[in-house]
């Protein structure tokens, strides 16, 4: 497994979601504040892209910790490659990292949260409950990322 090249990969399809959100009109809930907010379906979309161009295990990690206020817990999604990578492309929506991209087999963000599920994820997964959904601006994504 080559890290460079997933890293570079990720950087791009980071900066993919990035332009397409700049040339709608309207996007819908998660992605509005890329990155805050919108880590699942960010890497959702980045687990479709790679599936593209690999043949890894990728699912999706799903942790939480306790925030600073009392009662208040962030939860977290990033993708998990062949059960041990670590891709992350919003990891800077946290005050305790800067760095817009994370790919390694530990950091020690991901260390202060407590991984409670891994999922499965398909194109269906971005039908997001309570959002319009994600079909348009993905198909842009694709375009996109396809021609970058």
């Amino acid at each position: 497994m080559n890290k460079l090249e997933l890293m570079l990969e990720a950087k791009k399809v980071r900066s993919v979601i990035l332009e397409a959100k700049s040339k709608m009109s309207y996007v819908d809930c998660e992605l509005s504040t890329f990155p805050s907010a919108s880590c699942e379906v960010s890497s959702i979309i980045l687990g479709l892209l790679l599936r593209t161009k690999y043949d890894y295990k990728m699912i999706l990690a799903v942790g939480k910790r306790e925030g600073i206020a009392p009662c208040q817990i962030s939860n977290h999604v990033w993708l998990l490659i062949n059960d041990k990578l670590i891709l992350d492309i919003t990891p800077d929506q946290f005050d305790d990292c800067n760095i817009p991209v994370i790919v390694a087999e530990e950091h020690e963000l991901h260390d202060t949260f407590e991984v409670y599920d891994y999922r499965q994820f398909d194109r269906s997964s971005l039908d997001r409950p309570g959002c319009h959904g994600y079909d348009d601006i993905f198909e842009v994504i694709v375009n996109l990322y396809e021609n970058a």
